[in-house]
């Protein structure tokens, strides 16, 4: 029999401590390879930031703005010290229309050391991108002149801005300069295209944004603004061919989903167009066209009652938009609430008169772009039977000619006395 000594001295004794070891030392090689690499990625983190901004500013040409965003947001998570990614969400917000969000971002990056120049030119072109061109045209010339990479962004906020101020002439001028500079680049086409859908001629948008889109055919937000014309021209089986291609591309895009049901209620396909409109609300459920679309089936359908709470919840969102007021007014008429109904086909015809009324004016206007009282009555004519934001830009581009325009004043002090009264409890 073995003695205790020369038990634990033999190998079956040893042979648990040298596994233990063994493990021990595994472990040790894994977290110092562990320690190792996370240095390698904080080390990396300016470098994955460069990847996810170059990402961003992809998506921002491509006009994918929310993915846009997203990439910025995680650039800035790996790397906050530098200020590009706050300038560039900035840029995003520009481009949507939200000038509060876009100054907290230009502020982030001032702070974060980015240059002042480049966040002053970026103010600069979100008053020109909003039409007020007499607060920014002083510094056209220098911006063009040392534009840099920026040209394509600084010739679309002027056009965009001559566009929204009216004067087509020089919208035109910008637009064919940045086409002949920069050839490859879609976006005066596009905007072209918008500027002739916005005048409803449809022929000449859908011709802008299919050379567009052949220019650039990842573009969801060209095949859509093309389907749109298609649509309008009548031609469905083309316009559901691109808004199909575009739900294909990004599946909870509403807007490609409404186009279809669209299409689909023109062509008597209701059962179809319902569900469409249904999978759009599923996505944004407080979509004002989602909702009328869907009210307007309803109606169409023979479901008064159904359609009727629908199309007068947008109506009290959007009172100025005539389809909106007609379809009501016919889904209550359905209802047999004829008096109702015939408030609003009352506003409907006062609102035709209106509108041939402002076409004639801005026929004038097209020949004579400096004459404040046109921009008056046609600011004054919005603020009542059309869109008030468009109204007010009207009556401001008025003052900007003339900054002591009684009427024009008059008309924007009221307004903001009837918004306030209407807020009040």
């Amino acid at each position: 029999m073995a003695t205790t000594a020369e038990h634990k001295a033999s190998p079956s004794g040893r042979r648990p401590r040298a596994r233990i070891r063994q493990v021990f030392r595994k472990r040790l090689v894994l977290a110092a390879v562990c320690v190792a690499l996370g240095l390698v990625v904080w080390q990396g983190r300016p470098w994955f930031a460069d990847f996810a901004n170059w990402r961003g500013r992809n998506a921002v040409n491509l006009r994918k703005l929310d993915a846009a965003l997203a990439w910025f947001q995680r650039a800035e998570a790996l790397d906050s010290g530098r200020g590009e990614s706050q300038f560039w969400m900035a840029r995003v917000e520009r481009l949507r229309g939200r000038p509060d969000l876009m100054q907290a971002h230009l502020e982030r990056a001032l702070k974060a050391g980015f240059p002042a120049i480049r966040l002053h030119r970026e103010q600069v072109l979100a008053r020109m991108q909003s039409g007020h061109m007499g607060q920014a045209e002083g510094e056209v010339s220098a911006l063009l002149m040392d534009a840099g990479d920026d040209a394509p962004a600084i010739c679309e906020a002027i056009a965009s801005g001559y566009l929204a101020a009216f004067r087509l002439k020089e919208a035109m001028t910008v637009l064919e300069a940045w086409k002949r500079d920069y050839p490859q680049d879609p976006q005066p086409l596009v905007i072209r295209g918008m500027y002739f859908a916005q005048r409803q001629t449809w022929s000449q948008a859908a011709e802008e944004f299919e050379k567009a889109l052949a220019m650039a055919p990842h573009r969801d937000d060209v095949r859509l603004q093309w389907a749109e014309a298609l649509r309008n021209l009548h031609q469905l089986d083309a316009a559901r061919e691109q808004f199909e291609r575009c739900r294909r591309s990004s599946p909870r895009n509403p807007a490609a989903l409404i186009g279809l049901g669209r299409c689909l209620l023109e062509s008597g396909e209701l059962v179809q167009a319902r569900e469409r409109f249904e999978q759009a609300l599923k996505i944004t459920p407080d979509s004002w066209d989602g909702r009328f679309w869907l009210g307007k089936l309803l109606a169409t359908d023979g479901d008064a009652e159904r359609a009727v709470p629908l199309l007068d919840a947008v109506c009290r969102e959007r009172p100025y938009e005539p389809d909106v007021r007609y379809s009501l007014a016919m889904a209550l008429q359905a209802a047999g609430r004829r008096a109702e109904a015939q408030e609003h086909f009352q506003y409907v015809a006062a609102q035709q008169r209106a509108q041939s009324e402002l076409r004639n004016q801005l026929e004038l206007l097209e020949r004579s772009p400096t004459r404040v009282d046109l921009r008056f009555q046609i600011g004054k004519t919005l603020l009542e039977y059309g869109n008030p934001d468009e109204g007010i830009s009207w009556l401001q581009s008025a003052l900007e000619l003339d900054a002591d325009h009684p009427e024009s004043l008059a008309a924007l002090a009221e307004y903001a006395s009837r918004r306030e009264k209407l807020q009040k409890p």
